[in-house]
């Protein structure tokens, strides 16, 4: 994975550029994301971030986030269809931050 020149990683503000290289990488770890969360029920939470209350007396809680099985697994198959894309040498993914 590149955001620099043999940078490792993705960059968490910036420009992460995918490429060949960097494809068996990707295809892999969504590919094991995917697996696992096969296992997961149709509908499942997890814990986002810590969100402070409105008024300055409440206290913060954080965030449930609620999830389909079936569609985070959807979105796993496009990342690794387009990482196996990637694997041909004639494409680029463009990743700009989080």
């Amino acid at each position: 994975m590149l955001g620099t020149p043999n940078g490792r990683g993705i960059n968490y503000d910036g420009v992460t550029l995918f490429d060949k290289q960097s494809s068996e990488t990707l295809i892999s770890i969504f590919a094991s994301w995917k697996s696992l969360f096969k296992n997961a029920p149709v509908k499942f939470e997890l814990t986002g971030e810590f969100v402070y209350g409105e008024a300055d007396n409440q206290e913060g809680d954080y965030e449930k986030l609620v999830f389909n099985r079936d569609e985070v697994i959807t979105q796993f198959e496009k990342i690794i269809s387009m990482s196996e894309n990637l694997a041909k040498g004639e494409f680029y993914l463009y990743h700009c931050g989080i």
